[in-house]
């Protein structure tokens, strides 16, 4: 691994607690340079001559998710690459849920090399079945797209719309896994 020696040094001889401090800066500087990478690009050039792949098709775009979630076994970066690129208006709300689903998916590979690693068979057990039900739904709701968006979309603008219910959806996004935690 090339970067394996700069985090042993680093791990080495900074405290954890800051060496985690610096490299969420770093990250955050790094998606900062990403977003600015693409500035004075206009909306039409972006999408004719570099992102036309994830666009053409929502199977190309789950794709390009599951793959790179899959390369860097990260689903924060491949979600950190294509979030500016959505904020600066270079890809619509319907191009980019085909990607978070491929990224989706991919994202338990961690899990499972976890499980294989902790050379646990309940836990392979548990999380193979969990990704393959986490496929299945992930794929019917690409076959049926067109209501699936239709879906999130109502959703989505009901809930920015009433306060109330961005409340109560902004609270159960912290109460949801804690509650799963201590059940």
């Amino acid at each position: 691994m090339v970067f394996q020696p700069i985090v042993d040094l680093l791990s080495e001889n900074i405290f954890a607690p800051i060496l985690f401090f610096l490299s969420i800066m770093l990250l955050l500087f790094s998606l900062k340079q990403f977003d600015k990478a693409f500035k004075g690009i206009g909306k039409d050039k972006m999408r004719d001559d570099y992102i036309r792949f994830l666009i053409t098709s929502k199977w190309i775009g789950f794709i390009a998710g599951a793959v790179l979630t899959l390369v860097t076994t990260s689903v924060a970066l491949s979600l950190g690459i294509i979030v500016p690129l959505y904020n600066k208006g270079y890809l619509r709300r319907e191009e980019i849920i085909p990607y978070i689903l491929g990224a989706n998916v991919t994202t338990m590979i961690s899990s499972i090399i976890a499980a294989i690693v902790l050379d646990s068979l309940i836990g392979m057990k548990a999380v193979l079945m969990l990704t393959a039900t986490i496929t299945l739904v992930t794929l019917t709701a690409l076959v049926f797209y067109k209501q699936y968006f239709k879906l999130i979309k109502t959703m989505f603008d009901s809930i920015v719309s009433d306060k109330r219910l961005l409340y109560v959806f902004t609270v159960s996004v912290f109460l949801m896994p804690l509650l799963l935690i201590f059940l």
